[in-house]
């Protein structure tokens, strides 16, 4: 696309340019955390805790956000833990993110409402 000589169609384009920047920067960025969830679902830093489920949910009581829900089993049983984003982006990279550095806090995970069986 040629440079327009319109002031008005010139900055039009320069909004579009600047919007695709964002795009791939956000689009490389999801891609290295999903590589980084690729390597911890095949091979768990500890070697034993295993991710089992990851999910989202849209909309509830968490400040209208995307909530991530992260299930584990291995060395220390099954476990559950949760991070919240604006967007599922924000979910996504911030859920990887406290995986990756141990932020998570984790909670027994003992099925919904507390009632599955071991």
């Amino acid at each position: 696309m040629g440079r327009a000589s319109d002031p008005k169609e010139r900055k039009e384009e320069e909004r579009y340019d600047a919007s695709r920047r964002a795009a791939a920067r956000m689009m490389t960025k999801l891609g290295l955390k999903l590589e980084q969830l690729d390597r911890w679902i095949e091979d768990p830093p500890d070697g034993e805790t295993f991710i089992t489920e990851l999910r989202f949910k849209m909309g509830g009581g968490w400040d209208g956000g995307i909530l991530a829900i992260v299930k584990t089993d291995g060395g220390e049983g099954k476990r559950i833990g949760f991070h919240v984003g604006d967007t599922l982006a924000d979910a996504l990279v911030g859920m990887v993110n406290r995986l990756e550095n141990g932020s998570i806090k984790w909670k027994e995970d003992t099925g919904y409402g507390g009632n599955e069986t071991k």
